[in-house]
């Protein structure tokens, strides 16, 4: 049995044919037209059906995508990243145009359902995924169950407010001081180009900086860390995970802020049970947000799922 799955982004649209046990037939990725829902629409359905014309066995779809959004309805409601899009019926078109059911969930979600199924955690009865990509994202598995807000609506973690009134934190929601606005590696690599009075600063070079103890570039990580602990917590007086699992782009150059991010959760939690400081560690699944799109669309399917 196999699954089509697709993980929407600021960034890019990935899409794969999955297997159930996690396994990847094929994978193509294509960026995301952020600025048209016509031109993304018209990418989604082409991408789609090349890969049903491919697998003709396919059955079913899971769609993991940047929010907000409402899952159960399968409605994007002016997504942070791709706000011109505006309201889309994106479950409704795509079931029309791939003739199989279509399932949406958040991409933070996702990626801790994928995480829960085939992570380094897995089966894991407390665990909180954060995405660290074009934006911040963030998916709590409680006793096995997905957390989710009143009404259906996927909790936006990432618009959490940090520093109210920060005006060097602009985030895309529109307001100042949103975690998203210091912890997603859009945003960093913004704020670093400011610091740096260098509009063409790259990641690359941005790393490299560090790697030579560049005064500044190692000022920029120490705040990133301050940042993610003190989000950290925040979610860990809430929910108290067992783990958290750190994920997307970003998330790979954790080596210069997981370490301080750390010895500030130590000192946040001085007070506190020893026992209470979760597990942390960055995802090893290749994409987790694929892949718990995918187990969402092997349920509809009728394959058994520990996931409420």
């Amino acid at each position: 049995m196999k699954v089509l799955s697709f993980d929407i982004g600021g960034t890019k649209i990935a899409a794969a044919v999955i297997g159930e046990q996690g396994q990847f037939f094929s994978e193509k990725k294509i960026a995301t037209p952020i600025q048209s829902w016509p031109e993304a629409r018209q990418a989604l359905v082409e991408l789609g059906k090349g890969i049903l014309a491919e697998h003709p066995e396919i059955k079913a779809c899971g769609i993991s995508s940047a929010g907000p959004l409402h899952a159960a309805s399968g409605r994007l409601l002016f997504p942070t990243n791709m706000m011109a899009w505006g309201e889309v019926d994106l479950t409704r078109e795509l079931q029309t145009e791939f003739g199989i059911p279509v399932q949406l969930e958040n991409d933070a979600a996702a990626a801790v359902i994928g995480e829960h199924w085939l992570g380094e955690f897995k089966n894991s009865s407390s665990l909180l995924m954060i995405t660290l990509g074009t934006g911040l994202g963030v998916g709590l598995m409680v006793d096995h169950e997905l957390s989710r807000g009143g009404r259906g609506f996927h909790p936006e973690g990432g618009h959490l407010l940090l520093q109210l009134g920060d005006d060097s934190a602009l985030c895309a929601c529109g307001n100042f001081g949103c975690a998203e606005a210091y912890l997603a590696g859009s945003h960093f690599l913004r704020r670093a180009r400011l610091r740096f009075q260098d509009p063409g600063l790259t990641p690359e070079t941005l790393i490299e900086k560090a790697k030579t103890q560049d005064p500044l570039a190692m000022e920029l990580f120490e705040n990133y860390s301050l940042r993610l602990a003190q989000f950290i917590f925040n979610y860990m007086m809430l929910s108290y995970p067992y783990a958290v699992v750190l994920g997307g782009s970003f998330a790979q150059s954790s080596a210069y802020f997981l370490p301080r991010t750390f010895s500030h959760l130590d000192r946040f939690l001085e007070k506190r049970p020893s026992d209470w400081m979760p597990k942390i560690s960055v995802s090893q699944l290749n994409n987790a947000g694929l892949l718990g799109a995918a187990k969402l669309a092997f349920k509809q399917l009728g394959q058994p799922s520990q996931i409420k």
